[in-house]
C-alpha cells in the first residue's frame, strides 16, 4: 500500500493567525506529479498514530481519538488522463479506504475532479 518511491518531509512553520502548525507534504516523483498534503496544528501530532504516502496522488493519515480517525487526502486525475490512469487512481483509492475502514472512521478529502 505504501508508495516506495514518496518522502514525506515535515516543517514547522507560523500559520497567518501566529499559531504554530505541521506541514506534512507528499513530495512528487517529478516535476509534472501531483502533490496531496495535509497542515495541522503541533498539538495534534501527538495523537497521530500514522501518515502514509500511497501513491503520487493519495495519501493518509491517521488519528487516535474515542474512535480512530484516518484521513485520506486526494488529486484525482482529471478527463485528460487516460482512462487506466483513472482506473488505476481509484483502485488504489479503493484499496486504502477497505485498509483503513477497519481501524476506525474514514474521511476522503481533496479535489476529486
Amino acid at each position: 500500500m505504501v508508495h516506495p518511491m514518496r518522502k514525506i518531509m515535515c516543517q514547522t512553520s507560523p500559520a497567518c493567525i501566529g499559531v504554530n502548525v505541521v506541514n506534512i507534504f507528499l513530495t512528487p516523483s517529478s516535476p509534472i506529479m501531483s502533490t496531496t498534503c495535509f497542515v495541522f496544528k503541533n498539538k495534534l501530532k501527538n495523537f497521530l498514530i500514522d501518515i502514509q504516502p500511497c501513491s503520487d496522488r493519495h495519501m493518509f493519515c491517521s488519528f487516535r481519538a474515542a474512535i480512530n480517525i484516518s484521513i485520506i487526502c486526494v488529486y484525482a486525475p482529471t478527463a485528460e488522463h487516460s482512462d487506466d490512469d483513472k482506473d488505476t487512481f481509484y483502485n488504489n483509492l479503493q484499496a486504502t479506504w477497505k485498509i483503513l475502514k477497519n481501524k476506525g472512521v474514514v474521511i476522503g478529502m481533496g479535489d476529486f475532479n
